[in-house]
């Protein structure tokens, strides 16, 4: 409990509300490397050799033991596939208590459920299924270099769009997201669709524009970007689509693509650019 001191009554219950302040990322180039597999990738591990001082641990009571004893500026667990709720209970563990910079990465490619939940438990990114260390290098800044909000903050939310977006400023919009430092994950559903202006506005009475959702062509379908959603969250927004589909009589099934940023950024760009392709082919 905090308290404070006041002349002639000692110590008391506070009379207003204590400061908050945004905690800022440790500056420190001290890197805790926890391995959660059999042996780390050569270049893997010369990458972080050249640019941390690196400790390297292979228990997860002892790696949460040195984060909590202080001086580490980031966190990276490495694991294989078998050992990934291990890694996720102690990015969770490790979050309660410290704002340290946190990346899991595993060779294996991972379920999207299973990296939706690693950034749900406090993961600044999560990379599988082949690490290349361009990628890394970038996306390991980019989470440098990005707070993270804490109880009591407020998550910054974009200008709500009025309806459905044409295909360009989607593109545009999305692109945004994906590389922004001040907005928090999404999720993208990628629906098979007619793009006709009824089926959009649909979508559109269903997301929550205040909250930052956009709804634009994408593909030969319509795009939905949940801001600040994950996979387990758009499922269950899908559910709702397709009930409120078979209300009004529609008869589309509404199969979708769902991804979730920015644990699969590289896919979501990769539609992106069909996108793109597409449209100037046919012009």
């Amino acid at each position: 409990m905090t308290l404070e001191l006041a002349p002639g009554l000692g110590l008391i219950r506070p009379s207003g509300k204590t400061e908050r302040r945004r905690p800022e990322r440790p500056d420190s180039d001290r890197l805790l490397l926890l391995n959660l597999a059999d042996q780390v990738p050569q270049d893997l591990a010369g990458w972080i050799d050249q640019g941390y001082s690196v400790e390297s641990v292979r228990d997860a009571r002892e790696c949460i033991g040195q984060i909590r004893a202080g001086g580490f500026g980031s966190l990276c667990i490495y694991a294989d596939r078998e050992r990934i709720e291990e890694a996720i209970d102690t990015g969770r563990h490790v979050r309660e208590f410290a704002h340290t910079v946190m990346l899991l990465i595993s060779d294996d490619s991972l379920r999207a459920a299973d990296a939706a939940r690693a950034l749900d438990s406090g993961f600044d990114d999560v990379l599988s299924g082949g690490v290349d260390l361009r990628e890394l290098e970038s996306r390991f800044r980019r989470a440098s270099q990005s707070p993270r909000s804490m109880a009591g903050d407020h998550d910054p939310r974009p200008e709500p769009t009025q309806g459905p977006l044409d295909a360009d400023s989607f593109r545009s919009m999305v692109t945004e997201r994906l590389i922004s430092q001040t907005l928090d994950h999404f999720t993208l559903l990628n629906i098979e669709s007619p793009l006709e202006e009824e089926i959009g506005l649909l979508l559109f009475s269903n997301t929550r524009a205040n909250d930052g959702d956009l709804v634009g062509p994408m593909r030969r379908g319509w795009g939905v970007l949940l801001q600040s959603a994950r996979a387990q969250q758009a499922e269950s927004f899908l559910q709702r689509l397709r009930t409120r589909f078979a209300e009004v009589g529609g008869q589309v099934p509404l199969s979708a693509e769902i991804l979730a940023a920015p644990a699969q950024s590289e896919r979501i760009r990769s539609l992106l650019s069909d996108q793109t392709e597409e449209r100037e082919t046919e012009s």
